[in-house]
């Protein structure tokens, strides 16, 4: 089994994320990493390079956002890096899921950083150098590759 890891860079622009997801799946699957894991991996990074091409203040200029997804024995690596404004996603707030939507405090946003959350089993954030790296990491074993883990 092959450990290299996958380095990806992508413009800050609209779309460019969807061109590098078969990218990311064929890796993972190279690296025999369950499709219930792969799914909940491209729907994080869908969200959060969204959230940074949307939120983060990068002009179409900027540098590139960096992906790296590295595999070892059961579980996936992935370090997202961007220019953009600071923004921790970990101290942002949870939303209010027990709350119909009409009787939230905030209506609309919360939930792509919940699903991060969700998605994903370990995260790390830090700063450095002017730049926002987030960590994620999601276990996994052989037999979730014959049953789905949430």
């Amino acid at each position: 089994m092959k450990m290299h890891s996958l380095h990806i860079s992508i413009p800050p622009e609209r779309g460019s994320f969807d061109s590098v997801v078969s990218q990311i799946e064929d890796y993972a699957r190279q690296h025999r990493v369950p499709e219930n894991v792969i799914f909940k991996l491209v729907l994080t990074l869908d969200e959060l390079v969204t959230n940074i091409i949307n939120y983060g203040g990068l002009a179409p200029d900027s540098p590139p956002i960096e992906i790296d997804v590295s595999c070892k024995p059961q579980h996936i690596t992935v370090r997202l890096e961007d220019s953009g404004d600071e923004f921790n996603p970990l101290t942002a707030p949870e939303p209010e899921l027990e709350t119909p939507l009409e009787k939230r405090k905030k209506r609309i946003g919360g939930m792509g950083i919940h699903i991060v959350k969700t998605c994903m089993e370990e995260l790390r954030y830090s700063r450095e150098d002017g730049k926002n790296i987030l960590i994620l990491t999601r276990h996994f074993s052989e037999e979730d590759n014959a049953q789905p883990k949430d």
